[in-house]
């Protein structure tokens, strides 16, 4: 789980994944990388780490920005000799009581998304997803509704293999280029639907890369038309 500048937030975040583990009697630990916040989140986490054993904490050398820091926790977990990631942010926009839908629909070799049927999030965030996947479907055949989608299962011998096919760590896109690997290389992604809520943090996602900027809607075009060229790419390495 990446997470930046979520003090406000973390307490509630901890205490919602212990009680969804035990009432579903789900062993699971949580990994988190802190991308260099600027508040107390990272101090909290280090302390928090006494009271929940099931806490895994780590911190970026350098701020840099969700995507990549979404490839470090992956391979933080591969590290760790884990089987399996369950992907999700850490703003409280998805329900943990969701991760079942993953679990129980899972199949080797394929890609498990938490697809958001119906996103609170409207105007530009909502129009660049359209793009996205128009995108895939007209240029590369891929059809996927929800490729970016952070709420994933998957397993992480699947991860290891697709490291092979990028050619640097600094990934602004990782969950979407994740998505293409498992739709060409592997046996396909299967999208299920999960709920979608306000967000709770206020950090997470590409709001903590546009927090500087002060319209976050051309930011936020900027970063769709980059990711657009990303894709295009990474193309030719997973189509070999």
């Amino acid at each position: 789980m990446p997470l930046f500048n979520e003090e406000g937030y973390i307490y509630e975040l901890l205490e919602n994944f212990e009680k969804f583990t035990k009432s579903n009697k789900l062993i699971i630990d949580l990994v988190i990388f802190d991308d260099c916040s600027t508040d107390n989140s990272y101090k909290i986490l280090l302390n928090s780490q006494k009271k929940y054993q099931f806490l895994r904490v780590y911190k970026n050398n350098l701020n840099l920005k969700h995507g990549p820091t979404i490839y470090n926790v992956y391979k933080k977990i591969a590290e760790l000799g884990y089987d399996y990631i369950i992907g999700c942010d850490s703003d409280g926009q998805f329900d943990l009581n969701d991760i079942p839908k993953l679990l129980n629909n899972y199949e080797s070799q394929k890609l498990l998304i938490g697809s958001r049927t119906r996103r609170v999030e409207g105007g530009i965030r909502l129009f660049i997803s359209k793009l996205l996947k128009q995108f895939l479907n007209i240029f590369l055949n891929l059809k996927i509704k929800d490729s970016n989608s952070p709420f994933r299962l998957f397993a992480v011998s699947d991860f290891q293999e697709f490291e092979k096919t990028v050619t640097s760590t600094n990934l602004r896109i990782t969950n979407i280029l994740l998505s293409i690997f498992f739709l060409k290389r592997k046996k396909g992604v299967v999208e299920v639907p999960i709920n979608h809520l306000e967000r709770a943090g206020g950090g997470s996602g590409t709001m903590w890369e546009a927090n500087i900027f002060k319209n976050i809607s051309i930011y936020l075009i900027k970063f769709a038309i980059f990711s657009l060229f990303d894709i295009w790419k990474y193309r030719k390495n997973v189509y070999k």
